[in-house]
C-alpha cells in the first residue's frame, strides 16, 4: 500500500466508512504517514467536539432595558429579603406587553388566565398571570373552533364512492359508451377494459386519500394530471359528437376531486385531535411538526464509531 491509498483509508476510517486493508501495516513503517494520521485525528477531534465556554448572565442588563410602562411596580405585601415581590395587578402590563410581540399572522384568542383578578391570595394570582403570559405565548386555539377536515375527508369519500360507481358500470358495459373509431373490435374491447381499470384506480386513491390525508399530495397529482389531459380531448369528442354530453358531464366528479384533494392537502393530516396533539406535542408549532416528519425517515450513513 502507498502513502496515498494509506491516508485515504484513515479519512475513510475517521468518518466511519469502510476502508481498504493493509493501513495499520503501511502506518507501522512509514513515520510522515504516521504524522499525518495524527493531525488528522486531531483536527477532525477539534472540528467535532468543541469546548463548552461559560456565557454572561444578561438577565440584568435585558430588564434594564425594558420599558418603564412594564416594570412592576413594588407591592406591599413583599418581603425585604430579596425575595421575589408577590403578585399584583401589574402583571397585566407584562401581559399586554407580550401579547404585541406576538407574531401578527397568528390570531388566536387569549387565554382566560390573562385577566388579572383580585385575590386575598397573591401567590395564586400571580400563579394564574403567569399561566396567562404563557397561554399567550403559545397562542392556544379554542378547542370549540370548528373542525372542517373531517367533512372535507368524508366528502372526498363520496367522490371516492361515485367514481368507483362510474368506473364499474363501465367496465360491466351498464353505460353503453363504447370508444368508437377503432376498426378492430378486440381492441375497442381492452381500450374500455383499461379506460375501466383507470377509473376504478382513481377511485381507490381518493378513497384512500380520505382514509389517510398524509398521501392526498400524490393522489391530487396524479388526479390533476389526468384531468388536465382529458379535458382537450374531451371537449374534441364532445364537438365532433364522438361523445355524449351525459359522458363528458360525469368527468365533474373529477374537478370535485382535485378541489377536495387541494383542500385536505392545505389541512392538518391529523384533523380531530387536540391542537397539541395536532402539531406534534405541546409548544411545537405545525411547521416544525412537518419538518420533524420530513426528517424522521433520515438515518446514519454509518454506524461504525468514527475517532
Amino acid at each position: 500500500m502507498d502513502c496515498e491509498t494509506c491516508r485515504e483509508a484513515v479519512s475513510a476510517r475517521l468518518d466511519g466508512e469502510t476502508e481498504p486493508p493493509g493501513a495499520d501495516a503501511h502506518l507501522a513503517e512509514c513515520a510522515v504517514c504516521r504524522e499525518w494520521a495524527a493531525e488528522a485525528v486531531t483536527l477532525t477531534r477539534l472540528l467535532r467536539v468543541r469546548e463548552v465556554l461559560p456565557t454572561p448572565d444578561l438577565t440584568t442588563a435585558v430588564l434594564a432595558a425594558l420599558p418603564p410602562e412594564i416594570h412592576p411596580a413594588p407591592d406591599e405585601n413583599s418581603t425585604e429579603s430579596g425575595d421575589l415581590p408577590v403578585a399584583s395587578r401589574r402583571p397585566s402590563r407584562v401581559t399586554s406587553f407580550l401579547f404585541r410581540l406576538r407574531p401578527t399572522h397568528r390570531r388566536a384568542t387569549p387565554h382566560p388566565a390573562t385577566r388579572s383578578t383580585a385575590s386575598p391570595d397573591g401567590v395564586e394570582s400571580a400563579s394564574r398571570s403567569m399561566a396567562g403570559a404563557a397561554g399567550v405565548l403559545s397562542g392556544p386555539v379554542s378547542p370549540d373552533a370548528p373542525e372542517p377536515a373531517g367533512r372535507r375527508r368524508l366528502a372526498l369519500g363520496m367522490v371516492a364512492v361515485a367514481q368507483l360507481t362510474l368506473g364499474m358500470a363501465q367496465l360491466l358495459g351498464v353505460t353503453g359508451h363504447p370508444h368508437p373509431g377503432h376498426v378492430d373490435p378486440h381492441a375497442t374491447a381492452h381500450l374500455l377494459n383499461e379506460s375501466s381499470a383507470w377509473t376504478i384506480a382513481l377511485g381507490i386513491g381518493m378513497a384512500w386519500a380520505a382514509f389517510r390525508p398524509a398521501v392526498a399530495t400524490g393522489v391530487l397529482i396524479t388526479t390533476t394530471g389526468f384531468l388536465a389531459v382529458l379535458s382537450p380531448f374531451a371537449v374534441i369528442d364532445l364537438a365532433t359528437g364522438a361523445a355524449t354530453v351525459g359522458r363528458v358531464a360525469s368527468h365533474a366528479i373529477l374537478v370535485l376531486a382535485v378541489g377536495l384533494l387541494i383542500s385536505i392537502r392545505r389541512g392538518p393530516h391529523r384533523a380531530g385531535l387536540a391542537p397539541d396533539e395536532r402539531v406534534g406535542g405541546p409548544g411545537r408549532t405545525e411547521r416544525q411538526h412537518r419538518e420533524h416528519v420530513r426528517r424522521a425517515h433520515l438515518r446514519p450513513v454509518s454506524r461504525k464509531s468514527a475517532a
